[in-house]
């Protein structure tokens, strides 16, 4: 996956994700996306919570991790 920046395109509304990947002013993290308010709220790694962040890139989140039966992930 590659960032892509707010200029060139934004989010498909087709599209049935409701969080993306953000780089903002202060940071990077993750926010909701719509079409007519824009990137909502992003928090950002570490728990931190601005208002008013322009975010200037966005990305997908990536797909979550295949679990087989023979690996299960620690505390299942």
């Amino acid at each position: 996956m590659q960032w892509t920046p707010v200029k060139h395109r934004l989010p498909d509304v087709s599209e049935h994700i409701l969080s993306y990947i953000v780089n903002t002013t202060e940071g990077v993290g993750v926010a909701k996306y719509n079409p007519r308010s824009g990137f909502c709220d992003p928090i950002l790694i570490g728990g931190l919570n601005y208002y008013g962040l322009e975010v200037t890139h966005w990305m997908p989140m990536p797909p979550p991790p295949i679990q087989d039966k023979k690996t299960r992930l620690r505390g299942s």
